[in-house]
């Protein structure tokens, strides 16, 4: 029970680093894109579009991620609750 749930914490901490390196690094491709002349080219305005949707997309698995993580502890925290009442009580 325990080692299943530390791998799955495990899973969730890298999941939500990665997404969260994810957002960050597509914000910073799309303020390096802002530098340039976008005003008057097309592909770096849709490249800097692209990266914010990017970002927003991955700040909102973020977001999801961090949720599941919440409820997965809470769940298992009163899973552990219940099971010492029940030790408790034997």
């Amino acid at each position: 029970m325990f080692k299943i749930s530390f791998t799955l914490a495990q899973y969730i901490r890298h999941l939500f680093t990665y997404t969260n390196q994810c957002a960050h690094d597509n914000v910073k491709k799309a303020v390096e894109a802002a530098r340039g002349d976008w005003l008057y080219d097309d592909d770096l305005l849709n490249a800097i579009v692209d990266a914010i949707k990017s970002a927003e997309h991955a700040s909102a698995q973020v977001m999801r991620i961090n949720k599941t993580a919440w409820s997965k502890k809470n769940m298992l925290t009163n899973e552990l609750g219940l099971l010492l009442v029940c030790m408790a009580w034997c």
